[in-house]
């Protein structure tokens, strides 16, 4: 079990300085937002947006306190059973762990909506930005889960499987299934997604620069030059792909990752999760905003 080798050889905290020890979880945090940042400038580029650097950082800083806000409140509605109700300071105890994507993705919507409107910029153009560099604070994020033996899934014979401590039982390590999938795979196909959409020609007149004046001289010729730009696929289409694929890869992973402790399965079943009841409404909303967005053939801009 090689895999399992690699686990029991990784320590949570990355390094200490003094008192202070820095883990693996905030570097995926701060990691995923850098990379989710860089991802967006660029494409910005590509898509001709003339988007301003300081705005861009100004959004990030705005989907950053709405992830983690976001994060910690839907863990407590959607995890915690009860218990935060009996120990509401337990709430601000981020260092006790406890965050829920969902719960992100809420407040990432409104933390960047709400800098959208300082900054007079389009909310869904910068929402399908955001989402194709997302997947990769993801897979940050779920690296760092592995790193710190939480979220396992099932016990598995597979060659793979890896013991989690404490414990015993070789088990599925759902955390990195969830990095390849929604994360690796997911920014690879929003990704290429980017790079493709409605292609159109610009035309371009040249003539000849022969300077002959002779009345023999046979007329100037002239070139056309078709130069094809790209246009990227209308508002609201990555952010539908991301939420329909994002659903349906959690939905799936589901089945080999265990539930969390404190709430089982769900309506007397030996299979249903939260994490399956919260991922049925993304997959929804994906569909429904991928056909509005082909409806709409609403234009991918910068600022409004």
């Amino acid at each position: 079990m090689w895999l399992n080798e690699i686990y029991h050889h990784l320590d949570p905290v990355a390094f200490s300085l003094g008192p202070l020890s820095i883990r693996w979880y905030g570097i995926a945090y701060l990691m995923g937002f850098i990379c989710a940042g860089i991802v967006m400038w660029k494409t910005a580029k590509r898509w001709q947006l003339d988007l301003v650097l300081d705005d861009l950082i100004s959004l990030i800083i705005g989907i950053a306190f709405g992830v983690i806000l976001g994060g910690r409140l839907g863990y407590v509605l959607f995890y915690g059973a009860g218990y935060y109700l009996a120990h509401p300071l337990s709430i601000f105890m981020f260092s006790e762990g406890g965050m829920s994507f969902h719960g992100g993705l809420v407040g990432a919507l409104i933390g960047g909506s709400l800098a959208c409107k300082f900054m007079h910029l389009s909310i869904r153009t910068m929402a399908d930005l955001a989402v194709i560099g997302a997947p990769l604070g993801l897979f940050f994020g779920r690296c760092a889960n592995f790193i710190n033996g939480e979220l396992w899934g099932k016990p598995t014979n597979l060659p793979w499987g890896v013991i989690f401590t404490p414990g015993d039982v070789a088990r599925h390590p759902s955390q990195l299934y969830e990095g390849l999938l929604e994360g690796l795979v997911l920014f690879i196909v929003l990704f290429a997604l980017s790079y493709r959409g409605s292609s159109f020609g610009r035309s371009q007149v040249g003539a000849s620069t022969s300077s002959s004046t002779s009345s023999t001289e046979k007329p100037r010729s002239h070139t056309i030059q078709t130069n094809q730009v790209v246009k990227p696929y209308p508002q609201g289409t990555f952010l539908g792909v991301f939420l329909l694929l994002y659903g349906v890869f959690r939905f799936l992973i589901e089945f080999v990752r265990l539930p969390d402790e404190q709430l089982g399965y769900l309506l007397g079943t030996t299979w249903l999760t939260m994490g399956m009841v919260l991922s049925l409404p993304l997959i929804g909303m994906g569909i429904v905003e991928l056909v509005l967005a082909h409806k709409r053939q609403i234009s991918q801009i910068g600022y409004l």
